[in-house]
């Protein structure tokens, strides 16, 4: 197994279904520091958690499409940006900023 592959293997998945099965997307969480300039199409950045360090990039956790592990957690690892499992950033967690993000983008409260 490569860096890449035990990389991948490590990492949570969630699928999201948004109308039919056929519209299902898996996606991988993943926690990094890089920019939202190294997310590639189909990337979504979900929660960015500051640092008290000047200068150092906020680490952000993100859903990476599956079908698109294979370029996108290269392109992060290009900028010199680790990719890891999130630490204390269950599932769970994931889907409640999954929703507040759509509510969000939807111009919606969920209440």
């Amino acid at each position: 197994m490569n860096a890449l592959e035990a990389t991948i293997a490590q990492l949570e998945t969630i699928n999201v279904t948004i109308g039919s099965v056929e519209d299902r997307v898996t996606y991988l969480i993943a926690e990094t520091q890089a920019p939202k300039d190294y997310d590639g199409f189909g990337t979504l950045s979900l929660v960015e958690i500051p640092h008290g360090s000047e200068g150092r990039n906020p680490t952000r956790i993100v859903l990476i499409r599956s079908e698109h592990a294979n370029w996108q957690i290269p392109r992060y690892n290009s900028g010199n940006f680790a990719v890891a499992k999130p630490t204390g950033f269950t599932g769970i967690a994931v889907r409640k900023h999954l929703v507040e993000a759509l509510y969000k983008g939807l111009g919606k409260s969920r209440e």
